[in-house]
């Protein structure tokens, strides 16, 4: 686990340029907030890039046990409002790469496929 004190560390700048679609984007990931995000995210840890935790939840075992300590990052709590988009963050933030797909084995296997394009709602999907 590492720890982070500056809002100019790089990789600070690089979570928090992910709130603007523009970066995302560009750099092909997306940022993720809050315990039950993290606790999913552990399905696909190839994604994971980065973790900021804020200090206080950094001994939490049940909720870091499964990630890749080298990932970690350690911040304040000013940190961790900085990198995230909600007005009362939940101590934990991750950055995940976009997933990519093989088409053909997705359209190889039976059963229905469903594509949904500029969902800006996903709750009012349904």
């Amino acid at each position: 686990m590492h720890k982070i004190t500056s809002l100019e560390n790089p990789q600070v700048k690089q979570a928090a340029s992910l709130k603007k679609r523009k970066y995302r984007r560009e750099l092909e990931m997306f940022l993720i907030e809050g315990r039950r995000a993290a606790m999913e995210a552990k399905r696909r840890p190839e994604l994971i890039a980065s973790i900021f935790v804020e200090e206080q939840l950094a001994g939490d075992r049940d909720l870091l046990q499964d990630f890749e300590p080298t990932k970690i990052f350690a911040t304040d709590r000013r940190i961790i409002r900085h990198i995230c988009g909600t007005e009362q963050p939940q101590g934990i933030a991750l950055v995940m790469r976009n997933p990519h797909w093989d088409w053909q084995k997705m359209l190889d296997r039976k059963g229905v496929i469903l594509l949904l394009d500029r969902i800006s709602d996903p709750g009012n999907m349904g």
